[in-house]
């Protein structure tokens, strides 16, 4: 049955203007009826798919996951869904790329966890809620209700800028005791957002100016152009010794500072999302640091 059009998700997304991928592997997948069946689902919903094969993952994903059903893999199918949005016609703004990814009831009992994690990728930023469900506590059927629920919540929230208290309160009540939901955000500067609508091919940050930002436009170059910049670039996950052992014997050849860079996009696999950014580059701890949608070398 519709529900009414101040509780449907798809009116508010509508009134919103998101234009929505929804990816769900392992769990979740009654979020897509749940939309689907609402009047206007066309205008808000892009495109919704079940890769359920770890293949499938991996074809979206460009190569193997080190887990198929963590948070990580979550963020990165959000990426994916996102910018599968902006192919499919949603401004950068108005897309938004939903993941659940699930290990749920079986019909063989699980040696580890049931466990959620959901993801939302969006240009104004990153969300993430991962739940440990109650093993064997629910059916599966339940244990896919909640999913959805999850999902629906995260969702509604982001888009309504608060929670959506239908689906919150729905989401309390399916709680069991002891569980509890862990929820990260990262709201991104200006000039990352810039880099991911790709009104920005790179942008500085750390260094002797501290948190002033120069962005590079596309096809730009700096503002302050120094002739044979020493650039260390690397996806540093994690930045170690090694690395900056490097930028020591580089900086004494090359008789000056290193600049690092860290590029958000990747030939074969979905760019970073923002609290991956975040993690990252908290790394550098003050250190002159671009990140760039440069992906290869001709490129950088």
């Amino acid at each position: 049955m519709s529900q009414p059009l101040a509780t449907s998700p798809i009116e508010l997304l509508r009134r919103t203007g998101t234009q929505l991928v929804l990816v769900a592997t392992g769990g979740g997948s009654e979020t897509i009826p749940i939309l689907l069946t609402e009047p206007g689902a066309s205008d808000v919903v892009l495109e919704a798919v079940v890769p359920y094969a770890r293949p499938a993952i991996d074809d979206l994903l460009g190569g193997e996951q080190e887990s198929y059903c963590s948070d990580l893999t979550a963020r990165r199918l959000a990426v994916a869904a996102w910018q599968r949005g902006t192919v499919l016609g949603a401004t950068a703004n108005q897309s938004a790329g939903l993941a659940v990814t699930g290990s749920l009831r079986s019909l063989e009992p699980k040696r580890g966890q049931h466990r959620l994690h959901v993801a939302l990728h969006r240009l104004a930023g990153t969300t993430t809620a991962t739940l440990v469900l109650a093993k064997g506590d629910r059916t599966r059927v339940e244990e896919e209700r909640l999913a959805a629920v999850l999902c629906l919540d995260l969702l509604l929230a982001e888009a309504a800028g608060e929670p959506v208290a239908q689906w919150r309160d729905e989401l309390n009540a399916l709680l069991l005791p002891g569980e509890h939901i862990v929820r990260e955000h990262c709201d991104p500067p200006a000039s990352w957002q810039q880099l991911f609508s790709a009104t920005a091919a790179a942008v500085s940050t750390g260094g002797a100016d501290g948190d002033k930002t120069e962005v590079i436009l596309p096809g730009g170059e700096p503002r302050h152009q120094v002739t044979g910049r020493l650039l260390f670039s690397g996806s540093f996950a994690p930045l170690h010794e090694g690395h900056l052992a490097m930028a020591r014997i580089a900086e004494e050849i090359a008789e000056r500072p290193v600049e690092w860079e860290l590029s958000v996009s990747n030939v074969e696999k979905p760019m970073l999302d923002y609290i991956e950014i975040s993690r990252r580059a908290a790394q550098f701890d003050g250190r002159p640091l671009w990140l760039s949608r440069a992906a290869t070398f001709v490129e950088k």
